[in-house]
């Protein structure tokens, strides 16, 4: 995916990092080059490199934007190409057993490393999680460039990789290229035609057989987000492949770029680790200017190859073909004339979004909600009209599903769905009516900021400490506190902060975030007058997480109550996400619950912080929502622990305090 993500990287001797200074000259990350597809992007004679799928995501300001574009990108682009070169690292100069070497470099995986001699292999979580790795011997300076890439690496992947199992739907698909895929059921994948050829090369034999590679055949990665760790109970081989009647290989634009793959062995479908997806139906008619959902394996940086080891996700807008139309005369990174969406396509991405389709992603799947916010297929990802590695407006066209539904049930012999394992998971926020909401949210209403709350008792309403002293510190109160499920108005009487709450320990987070990470975030608010309610009950101290929990925000966009479905990040995972903005952060998870959104990564910047997170169901209040990195899709949310042993005694206390 390519990803333009609004964040410069500084060269460094100890690698690259984030740096406030670099911030405003880089806002676009753009991505992954294929040397095998070269494709035509229009009817007309221009030709570009054909670019699957790569997440990307620039800055929300035009200004900045602009700014990032021309000269000044050209020399970021310029220094970043000279300062990551992999090193050279092959099997002939692997470390042999029981030798040293002054400088250790750039491991391989354990099946790429031939047996010509004797190497050492090893376990190495450091660099690469769970993969086997073979060292290699190599320069000072090949250890620093290598070191530099593995930063690099590190941040696309806290800022855009999925967690595992996320997206179980997804397929990596490996021909003499590399494409994505989605589940259609356990034997058959729906992928783009492109990537099993185009512009007369051919990635893959109808048969499945790859071209000039006797004996070796094309093959899916399924149930994974990690692919290097792809073992061959991981791999399924391919034996027919189908592409539509209508497809032209030299004319991709026309359209009609849809194909499917029957497997040899069928897929173990189960439940959050391989599943179908639910398609498109005939009547189906997007959310225009909603969001929906991308993933794919497009590299993050060019730098890094050709494509992504990991997963990577995005949520990008959803244009009409009058908007997309209207797009795709905008100059900004034209590779060649204009190219409308035809009736079988659907625009998405580009204009302010950052989001450009780049090689990796292709045949990958863009993700739309339903009526009931469910997820259904809704794109194929197809081709871009821009050049590679610059900012782009145009949006990039993707095969809807709804035109091909007859094709594809005769083509695979009306094959049914495994229905009662379709992936199912809520694809946006619930949006709750007043009336509907939980009697113990309000919102703190302040000239400052505005956050949510939560009633533990008729007059206590435990929030952010943050929200408290941005309105002013303690004994400054919010000139309102609306109670929404009522709608009635109350008046505070004062409030109090946690005596041990830091704010902003990293400059970087808060810089690049555009939110401040502080710890022992925590206030209470004291009302004049009871709220007769239903109040949160706390869990108790050393309460477990167990299974998903609800966070409910108001979102100032949408005018809305949200619940938002989230699971814990894992505290390594957590962390090694945070480091990649700012090495020198570390989340203390025994008072801090960090969490990721199930199925949602939408980052949305209008939601109030200090709301609540109920566990168990609902039954107990588990957490105070403290951050969200609102401009990154892809990075965990921080919610502060009631249970954690600092932050009970803390809100003990402010009960205690609570005047009588």
């Amino acid at each position: 995916m390519t990803i333009g993500m609004a964040i410069a990287f500084n060269a460094r001797s100890n690698g690259l990092k984030l740096t406030p200074s670099s911030f405003y000259a880089f806002t676009i990350w753009v991505l992954h080059l294929n040397p095998v597809s070269q494709l035509r992007l229009s009817n007309r004679t221009a030709s570009t490199k054909k670019q699957p799928i790569h997440l990307k995501t620039s800055s929300r300001t035009q200004i900045i934007m602009r700014l990032s574009n021309c000269l000044v990108l050209l020399c970021v682009f310029s220094s970043l190409n000279s300062a990551l070169g992999i090193p050279k690292c092959n099997p002939e100069v692997c470390v042999p057993r029981g030798n040293t070497c002054k400088m250790m470099v750039a491991p391989l995986p354990f099946e790429k490393v031939t047996k010509k001699g004797p190497c050492e292999f090893k376990q190495d979580n450091d660099v690469y999680p769970g993969d086997h790795m073979a060292y290699c011997c190599g320069s000072a300076s090949d250890y620093e460039d290598f070191i530099k890439v593995v930063n690099l690496k590190n941040q696309a992947r806290a800022l855009a990789g999925a967690s595992p199992n996320e997206y179980p739907h997804q397929i990596k698909l490996q021909t003499l290229g590399g494409c994505g895929g989605t589940i259609y059921n356990k034997e058959w994948i729906i992928t783009a035609a492109h990537c099993l050829g185009v512009d007369g090369a051919v990635y893959a034999e109808a048969n499945g057989d790859l071209p000039g590679k006797p004996g070796q055949k094309a093959y899916v990665i399924a149930g994974m987000s990690h692919i290097t760790n792809a073992t061959d109970d991981n791999k399924y081989h391919i034996d027919k492949i189908i592409k539509h009647p209508y497809w032209n290989p030299n004319m991709i634009s026309n359209g009609s770029d849809i194909a499917l793959l029957h497997l040899s062995r069928s897929l173990p479908l189960e439940m959050g680790v391989i599943q179908p997806m639910r398609l498109e139906p005939a009547n189906y008619i997007p959310k225009w200017g909603g969001k929906g959902f991308l993933v794919g394996y497009g590299n993050v940086h060019e730098s890094l190859g050709k494509a992504s080891d990991d997963l990577m996700e995005f949520v990008g807008p959803i244009h009409s073909n009058t908007k997309a139309s209207a797009l795709s005369m905008d100059p900004i990174g034209q590779s060649s004339d204009r190219t409308s969406p035809s009736w079988e396509q659907i625009g998405v991405g580009g204009e302010d979004s950052g989001l450009t389709v780049g090689q990796g992603d292709s045949g990958g799947p863009f993700i739309c909600p339903d009526e009931n916010n469910k997820p259904v297929l809704c794109g194929i990802a197809s081709f871009k009209d821009c050049k590679a590695f610059k900012m782009c407006r145009k949006a990039n066209l993707f095969t809807r599903l709804a035109p091909f539904l007859q094709w594809i049930r005769d083509e695979t012999g009306n094959a049914r769905q495994e229905t009662e394992l379709l992936f199912d998971k809520t694809m946006f926020p619930d949006q709750i009516p007043e009336p509907e909401v939980p009697g113990y949210l309000v919102r703190l209403g302040a000239p400052s900021k505005q956050c949510m709350g939560t009633l533990i008792a008729p007059k206590i309403v435990i929030t952010t400490a943050e929200c408290i002293v941005a309105n002013g510190g303690d004994g400054k109160y919010a000139p309102h506190v609306h109670h929404i499920k009522t709608s009635k108005g109350y008046r505070p009487f004062a409030s109090l902060t946690s005596d041990t709450f830091k704010r902003n320990i990293s400059e970087n987070v808060s810089t690049h975030m555009k939110q401040p990470l502080n710890k022992f975030d925590l206030g209470a608010v004291y009302l004049q007058e009871p709220i007769q309610t239903d109040y949160a009950q706390m869990a108790p101290r050393g309460h477990q997480l167990n299974g998903e929990s609800d966070e409910y925000s108001f979102n100032d966009k949408t005018n809305y109550v949200e619940r938002r479905h989230f699971v814990s990040a894992g505290d390594e995972d957590c962390n090694r996400r945070f480091r990649g903005v700012d090495e020198n952060v570390q989340i203390d998870t025994t008072e801090q619950l960090c969490m990721r959104q199930v199925y949602s990564a939408e980052a949305v910047c209008e939601r109030d912080l200090g709301g609540p997170l109920m566990c168990d169901g609902g039954k107990y209040l588990c957490g105070v929502k403290t951050f969200q990195a609102c401009k990154y899709s892809g990075m965990p949310e921080i919610f502060e622990s009631v249970f954690g042993p600092k932050n009970y005694e803390t809100i003990d206390w402010m009960i205690r305090s609570a005047p009588k």
